[in-house]
């Protein structure tokens, strides 16, 4: 039995009956030979097909696919092959059930190529006319004019191409739906993705509904559900074939899957995946029951091949969207593949030229099928209102390099939005009016040739695919030095102190529309308590970073929103937060925690941090504190900390990025199990500027003396009690200096964004290579400053070259309680 024989859909549906662990639906294969045999002894058909490889141009192309396909519905199938055709189906499960009739070329389920969509299926047939019908059709949707054009893409020859069909008894469906043995955006091997919708299965395959979506650790966790649309379903006609109906409100806001089926289903993929020894794609049905059928396998062909050929690679090379200038987004879906684009919208309709769609083009439309293929194949990006992370969308686009959001839910927006800039960011999900700028195309990290450094290189990380892309990074020394908690809160949507007030029914008074939104908002994700949507989507997107780095610290870093963006970012927060003059210095940090009306918040993330911790197998995560202004601060928050968590040993880390923090750094450190040095913060109010001010932009300078004594003076304090003492901030990637004196000063670790994380690598490999003492930092700054500013007319730069830096690293040597430089030597060695 082979590919060449039966196609890659037949082939794997054998080795998938074969395997005793699953239940798979009774079928019978009319192998390639038959098409070959038509091919063969139908010269004017085989004319027509050479002709294909002559190079012509799509509107050549449509019109003689048009009349081959013509010409299969004249061909009268050899007796013989009808015969066994009809026979074969008498026989099928002892009756002439329903079949799909699901078309498999020899072309189709390649490990170099998935061929998604290209040919055709056929639902519910019943009866033997209908079935040898079906057949043909089957045979003739090689031809279409997208299956030709995707072979010329693939370099696959029009000769070459065979098609098998497979008939198979239908299972009546009450839940169908697709599943990945790795998660099919990012790559992230640990997982098993989950889709399911009501009724058939090509409601999802061909990305006509928004499924519900569970993803499942190989290890039994269900990591994160949620709540598809799931406004139409397919289901089988009354006479022959399929239709699309309403599903009713009641079951478009319920689960599909019960968490049982759910871990039942995650645990057969991975048997299957270990059966086949490669990632694979899955179809399955559940019927009445609750039986779990498989319907088709398939391998899964981006993330294998990678895997393949260079297990250590992260691919990068996307532009990314500048996080730093991402506004309110207009649209929300699902980023179904990576990157980001910028360009003119165009909405593409139903039936409408492809030639709309120029070069660049963000490409809007209710679903892609496989004729819109010609026009991904140009756009920049691409934005749907429906479908999930299997649908034709998410998968053509992973393959093109496309970045994609689907399921937006919102087809009027997309069709009011034609004609405008747009900005997508195919990671997050959101789609930007207007063009904004884009980061370079990023490096591919190899983590087998990342150098080794004494200082661990960390990542500040907010967004969960993020995460699971760049989950390789844990093979080495490594840790997230920041998970930002406000991206998680951003998804969340809600400010909590509304959510509070919805369950408590005074919003229902106070505020009514805000107290609508918000029911809406839960409704559609399965939840009717506030409190819990708030406390479970912070623990599911914990957990998925823990997961992500497995083993290596993950240090969360409770919010730390200012009141302008809580106002800005979450439904109802204009209803609590001030006007501030300036939120940078307002009521933020651990101080607006410990305020009576928001202590009961703090509460629910440490809730929610337990149960990442427990439920999650997240014992990697470590909490960190934000803007602790006094020891007083620290040490209430930290005796609530200790009242509420409730799983193990927790570490309870502290920002130091307030002058406090290091004016008296001996005494901080001793109340937590470390610091990490926010040089943004900490710069800012150490000179006393205001970063968001461009008329005082000048004055922000890390490299200033008195900002060099602080960040000093807090790794010093660290090293003296032993406890670890992190960067964060892009000034270790930036700036030589930086990079230097915090490792020559034995910090622990620094963090920095993904994009900067390769290069600060290799620069702070560099510097320990020249094996700097801590007695010589001093000389060391003075002698970077001079080959830094030797051209500069600059009052100020003159300034940092003529500074006795000896004498500020002594200064903070003595500030961090430590006695001499050999002292602290010692200390940087035994750490090391």
């Amino acid at each position: 039995m082979t590919i060449e024989s039966f196609g890659g859909k037949a082939f794997n549906l054998f080795k998938m009956a074969a395997f005793n662990k699953v239940a798979v639906p009774p079928f019978f294969v009319v192998s390639a030979d038959l098409y070959r045999l038509l091919l063969k002894e139908d010269k004017a058909l085989a004319q027509m097909v050479g002709r294909l490889n002559d190079g012509l141009k799509l509107p050549q192309v449509e019109e003689l696919t048009e009349k081959i396909r013509g010409y299969f519905g004249k061909v009268t199938l050899p007796t013989a092959a009808e015969k066994e055709i009809i026979t074969a189906y008498q026989n099928l499960d002892g009756i002439k059930p329903l079949v799909a009739v699901r078309s498999s070329a020899t072309t189709e389920d390649l490990a170099e190529a998935s061929f998604a969509g290209q040919q055709d299926t056929y639902l519910n047939v019943s009866g033997d006319r209908q079935l040898l019908t079906s057949v043909k059709k089957c045979l003739a949707s090689l031809f279409t004019t997208r299956a030709v054009m995707y072979r010329r893409r693939q370099k696959v020859s029009q000769k070459r191409a065979a098609l098998s069909v497979v008939v198979q008894k239908m299972v009546k469906p009450v839940v169908s739906g697709v599943a990945f043995s790795v998660e099919p955006t990012t790559g992230f091997a640990r997982v098993v993705r989950i889709e399911a919708a009501f009724g058939l299965g090509e409601g999802i395959v061909q990305g006509l509904v928004t499924p519900d979506t569970f993803l499942v650790t190989k290890s039994g966790v269900m990591l994160a559900r949620d709540m598809g649309a799931k406004e139409k379903q397919v289901v089988k006609a009354a006479g022959r074939g399929t239709k699309i109906v309403a599903t009713s409100k009641k079951q478009a806001r319920s689960w599909t899957l019960t968490d049982g089926q759910v871990l039942r289903l995650a645990e057969t993929v991975k048997e299957i995946e270990s059966y086949y020894g490669h990632f694979v794609d899955v179809e399955y049905a559940v019927d009445s029951k609750g039986k779990i059928w498989l319907l088709q396998v398939r391998p899964e062909t981006k993330w294998q091949a990678l895997a393949d050929k260079n297990p250590s690679l992260i691919p990068l090379s996307q532009a990314r969207l500048d996080a730093e200038v991402a506004r309110k987004p207009t649209l929300t879906g699902l980023g179904v593949s990576p990157g980001a684009a910028a360009g003119r919208a165009v909405f593409l309709g139903e039936g409408e030229s492809l030639l709309k769609v120029k070069p660049g083009n963000i490409l809007l439309t209710k679903r892609t099928d496989p004729d819109m293929v010609p026009a991904m194949q140009v756009c920049g990006g691409v934005v749907t209102a429906v479908g999930g992370r299997t649908s034709h969308a998410a998968i053509v686009s992973r393959e093109l390099t496309l970045p994609a959001v689907v399921g937006t839910e919102n087809l009027g927006q997309l069709k009011r939005l034609d004609g405008q800039d747009l900005t997508i960011d195919g990671d997050t999900g959101l789609v930007y009016r207007g063009l904004l700028p884009l980061k370079k195309r990023s490096a591919d990290i190899d983590t087998g040739n990342v150098p080794k450094t004494r200082t661990r290189v960390g990542l500040i990380l907010a967004d969960v695919n993020q995460a699971f892309k760049l989950s390789k990074l844990s093979e080495n020394d490594f840790e997230v030095g920041l998970l930002r908690a406000e991206f998680i809160l951003g998804r969340i949507g809600i400010h909590p102190k509304a959510l509070d007030e919805f369950d408590q029914g005074k919003l229902a008074r106070t505020a009514p529309k805000v107290s609508q939104a918000i029911k809406d908002k839960l409704v559609s994700s399965g939840f009717t308590s506030g409190k819990k949507y708030f406390v479970d989507g912070l623990a599911s997107g914990m957990g998925a970073f823990a997961q992500a780095f497995f083993g290596r610290p993950v240090i969360y870093r409770t919010t730390d929103f200012k009141t302008n963006e809580y106002k800005a970012q979450l439904v109802g927060g204009e209803l609590y937060e001030p006007d501030e003059d300036n939120p940078m210095l307002g009521n933020r940090g651990t101080g607006r925690y410990l305020q009576d009306e928001n202590l009961k918040y703090l509460g629910w993330e440490l809730e929610a941090l337990d149960i990442a911790r427990s439920k999650f197998e997240g014992d990697n995560l470590e909490l960190m504190l934000p803007f602790v202004r006094t020891l007083f601060e620290a040490q209430e928050a930290l005796k609530f900390i200790k009242a509420k968590a409730k799983t193990g040993k927790l570490k309870v880390i502290a920002m130091s990025e307030i002058p406090s923090n290091a004016l008296i750094a001996t005494e901080f450190i001793k109340v937590f199990d470390g610091f990490s040095l926010g040089s943004n913060d900490m710069t800012q109010l150490v000179l006393g500027t205001d970063r968001d001010n461009q008329k005082l932009a000048a004055t922000y300078d890390e490299h200033d003396p008195a900002v060099v004594k602080a960040i000093l003076a807090t790794i010093f304090a660290g090293l003296k009690q032993g406890k670890k003492v992190g960067f964060c901030g892009q000034g270790v990637s930036d700036s030589v200096i930086i990079a230097g004196l915090v490792s020559i000063a034995g910090i622990t670790s620094a963090s920095v964004v993904p994009d900067r994380y390769l290069k600060t690598k290799e620069l702070i490999a560099s510097l320990e290579k020249q094996k700097i003492k801590v007695k010589d930092l001093g000389e060391w700054l003075a002698a970077s400053f001079k080959r830094k500013y030797r051209a500069s007319q600059s009052a100020k730069d003159a300034l940092y070259v003529n500074v006795d830096w000896r004498g500020v690293v002594a200064s903070a040597l003595n500030l961090g309680g430590i006695s001499s430089f050999a002292a602290a030597q010692k200390l940087i060695d035994k750490r090391r």
